[in-house]
């Protein structure tokens, strides 16, 4: 169908999953410029059939100001019907107290073509320490029982000595602050994940 222009105004960060209907399914971080003269940094979603033609974009995020914060590293997964939109937001605000913290927030949906159905978890992972320009997006899966992610974060355990490290978590996709999280490898890049279920 040739190209398909999303938005204006990209804010860097893309995540494209072919859905098990049909579509192809994006979400996408774009600058916008609020009626106050700000630019605002949200998180854009939407549909693309097989002849180009996109369904109406929604927008599930609280728009933040640049100086406010960031949302990067974006993930989209699906099982079934169930999607999952995954991803860090930097807060760098903080509610006012500019304690500059990250962490990893969840949008899920049960019909993602509806902008009503989506429900939005925050800080299942909080206080991670890391440099997002040095982070991969995270990866996210569906399990029978949890939903899984794959992150990275800082780590300076065993060895004393601080470095990049991959970190693996579970829990459920409506509650937030997980309390299983372990550390799986150092510096690691372009990471995947396949949960199966095994009777």
């Amino acid at each position: 169908p040739g190209e398909v222009k999303l938005a204006d105004s990209l804010a860097g960060e893309l995540a494209v999953l072919k859905g098990n209907d049909g579509l192809v399914y994006a979400a996408w971080t774009e600058n916008k410029l609020s009626q106050d003269g700000y630019f605002m940094t949200d998180i854009s979603f939407t549909s693309i059939t097989s002849a180009g033609e996109t369904t109406s974009i929604q927008s599930h995020m609280t728009p933040l100001k640049l100086s406010e914060g960031k949302y990067w590293g974006l993930a989209l997964t699906q099982s079934d019907e169930r999607m999952v939109l995954g991803g860090y937001h930097r807060d760098i605000s903080t509610g006012g107290t500019y304690k500059d913290l990250t962490s990893i927030f969840l949008l899920t949906s049960d019909y993602p073509t509806s902008s009503s159905d989506w429900s939005f978890t925050p800080n299942i992972i909080g206080e991670i320490e890391i440099n997002m320009n040095e982070a991969a997006p995270v990866v996210v899966e569906f399990g029978e029982e949890h939903t899984h992610i794959l992150y990275q974060s800082n780590r300076d355990d065993i060895t004393g000595k601080e470095r990049l490290g991959l970190w693996y978590a579970h829990g459920s996709s409506q509650q937030s602050s997980w309390t299983y999280r372990k550390a799986i490898g150092d510096t690691a890049d372009m990471h995947m994940m396949s949960v199966k279920t095994i009777d």
